[in-house]
């Protein structure tokens, strides 16, 4: 059947986060998918938490949860002034080839951001926050151009090739039972 990858959802949810939160202060957003979204539903999002704590956001179909995860705000990263996350605070999968796969180095990729993909990237996850389509907008807020979405980094993995698919390949891993479960921006 027809069904919403994960990534739809995580990118709902982080319009939604930088819409309630303001897109210069998140830091960390960590998302864990818990089950497909299918055609039809309403996704209820939600954002919990206190100024000065991590924030839980969840997006529920009714009772049932289509994903979870964790917001962090610049003002709650202590010692990391860039806006970079501490590697410490970042987990490591105990199982080995799990951690093959944390500790495997992606090439690089470079991904020209251009204004109309910008755009059309936002209006896909339906995010009404000006930074992503007004540029007076975001020059008034001190950026030089639009502002991607959060999820907009996603699109790399299909740029040019991408080695998404060559970690797979040296990993042995058969990409037609391959579920993917988790994705996390820093």
């Amino acid at each position: 059947r027809l069904f919403a990858m994960g990534m739809f959802p995580a990118a709902l949810v982080g319009s939604f986060v930088a819409d309630a939160l303001g897109l210069a202060e998140v830091r960390k957003l960590g998302v864990r998918f818990a089950a497909p979204a299918w055609p039809g539903e309403t996704l209820q999002l939600t954002l919990t938490g206190e100024i000065g704590s991590e924030f839980a956001v969840e997006a529920h179909a009714g009772q049932d949860a289509r994903l979870t995860g964790s917001v962090l705000l610049s003002s709650q990263v202590h010692g990391c002034g860039d806006g970079r996350i501490d590697p410490a605070e970042v987990s490591t999968p105990a199982d080995g080839r799990l951690a093959a796969i944390a500790a495997h180095r992606l090439s690089d990729v470079v991904l020209p951001v251009e204004r109309g993909k910008v755009i059309e990237f936002a209006r896909a996850v339906h995010s009404e926050c000006p930074l992503h389509h007004d540029l007076r907008a975001a020059q008034s807020d001190g950026y030089d151009d639009l502002v991607a979405p959060l999820a907009f980094s996603c699109v790399a993995a299909h740029w040019n090739g991408g080695d998404g698919s060559a970690l797979a390949t040296e990993l042995g891993l058969d990409l037609t039972r391959v579920v993917h479960g988790e994705q996390r921006w820093f």
